[in-house]
């Protein structure tokens, strides 16, 4: 089942994000969660405003969300998923590999992006997860992802 609705009401929105994942603006590149299974798969909503700083300089007058930022899309949601299910709220989550990543579509400003990730393997330390982003029903990405879990260290 693919989240691509811009009809599907909000699990989760940015606040509930900020108090669950570490990024801080104006790195967070998910506004919502519109699908959540624990332990299974999360679907997050990114609305690419056209007049983001970055897509000012990717590319002038031709606004593109750049294909590094649609894959930290995937790690965030990633991390919200593992973040959600945590039983220490100070783990650190990060990219530790990307494989497989392919762009079928670019994703401009004034579009909706919806990114699915799905848990393949987790282990202790880390997560394999599988990651789509989509626009209007259609792929603009997909990327296999590891995803480390450092762990809160015991203060002595």
């Amino acid at each position: 089942m693919q989240c691509t609705s811009e009809t599907d009401p909000l699990l989760y929105n940015k606040e509930q994000i900020l108090d669950t994942i570490p990024h801080r603006d104006p790195f967070v590149l998910i506004d919502g969660i519109v699908a959540f299974e624990s332990r299974k798969r999360c679907c997050a909503v990114k609305y690419i405003d056209p007049e983001d700083r970055i897509l000012q300089g990717h590319f002038p007058g031709r606004p593109i969300m750049p294909g590094v930022h649609i894959i930290e899309n995937m790690a965030q949601t990633a991390c919200f998923l593992l973040a959600r299910d945590a039983d220490e709220k100070d783990n650190l989550y990060v990219l530790a590999k990307i494989n497989k990543a392919v762009f079928n579509r670019k994703v401009c400003g004034g579009e909706t992006l919806f990114t699915e990730v799905t848990v393949e393997r987790l282990f202790d330390e880390l997560a394999i997860f599988s990651g789509t982003a989509s626009v209007d029903g259609a792929i603009c990405a997909k990327a296999d992802l590891v995803v480390g879990i450092n762990k809160r260290e015991e203060k002595k």
